[in-house]
């Protein structure tokens, strides 16, 4: 079976709501949400998630077999959902899901994934344990996430039977990049085989991932044609572009190639207008080129829309 997960596209979200229920039916006769059982996501949830870039769908042999939508609460990532069709459980296809959602949240910046979830269903809280989530302590409850907790409890959710979790993140370097451009799609190509620790997550400049960071970082010039480097830092993150932002990659990528990086020591004039030469002439020098074509299925994870 091949199975790869993708962003979800609107046609695909009528179907979502299926695995939802379907997915709920595990839950009939444990007392917890029976009232709940054909109740799902509303079209119009699910859209506003999907255009915001937070659903993602394994799809195997061409169809839609789970997903997750991921929100943002008290200022870091939230799972909202994650359901995955019964007859295709015990894959591992669930995991994947998660930790796709993580890799987006470390890209956007966020320092944690949050969930709410059962205690006790063997496949809810254990499962989240096993998988790097904590309980989430009465006293590390902010507002927002007392807020979440009324919500449930307002359709008639056990709150006594449900806990917060979450899993602490290690934010990645981002690399925003050209996916018109035939050169970059290759130096991105390139990249991938470089970086040894699968440390670099991706994402085409025209996207809705280099739209948030653009929002974080008013800074960016506006109209920048430009590789983008994105560097977590102890209290953040910060922006790199031109010049600047290729000697940053090389010396994060570390080995033979953080050498590169001591260009750093020629005048900043010299080194922009050398890649501002170059950026301004690469489409005509990748015209023989071609660009590349979507990451094959193991690489997903690090790509970022």
């Amino acid at each position: 079976m091949d199975a790869h997960i993708e962003p979800a596209r609107p046609e695909q979200l009528p179907a979502l709501q299926g695995i939802e229920r379907e997915a709920g039916r595990r839950f009939a006769g444990l007392g917890l949400v029976d009232h709940l059982l054909d109740e799902t996501l509303s079209l119009d949830e699910l859209s506003a998630h999907q255009a915001a870039g937070r659903v993602w769908v394994v799809v195997a042999d061409g169809q839609p077999i789970g997903f997750a939508v991921a929100d943002v609460v008290a200022g870091t990532a939230h799972l909202e959902e994650l359901d995955v069709l019964p007859a295709f459980g015990r894959q591992g296809h669930g995991r994947r899901l998660v930790e796709h959602v993580c890799h987006w949240a470390e890209a956007q910046g966020y320092p944690a994934l949050t969930l709410s979830t059962f205690r006790d269903v063997p496949w809810n809280a254990p499962l989240y344990a096993r998988w790097g989530f904590r309980v989430i302590e009465a006293n590390e409850i902010g507002p927002e996430l007392l807020q979440l907790r009324q919500r449930e409890r307002a359709l008639g959710i056990p709150i006594e039977a449900r806990v917060l979790m979450r899993r602490d993140l290690h934010p990645r370097p981002l690399v925003l990049y050209d996916g018109d451009c035939g050169v970059c799609s290759h130096a991105v190509r390139w990249l991938l085989r470089a970086d040894r620790e699968r440390r670099f997550r991706f994402a085409p400049l025209a996207g809705a991932t280099a739209a948030a960071v653009r929002v974080r970082h008013p800074e960016l010039p506006p109209g920048l044609d430009s590789l983008v480097y994105v560097e977590p830092t102890p209290t953040g993150e910060r922006v790199w572009w031109d010049s600047e932002g290729t000697f940053r990659l090389w010396h994060d990528l570390g080995g033979g190639w953080r050498v590169l990086s001591w260009l750093r020591v020629l005048p900043r004039v010299l080194t922009d207008a050398a890649y501002r030469t170059f950026a301004r002439n690469r489409h005509r020098v990748s015209a023989g080129v071609g660009a590349c074509a979507l990451p094959p299925p193991a690489g997903e994870p690090r790509f970022l829309p």
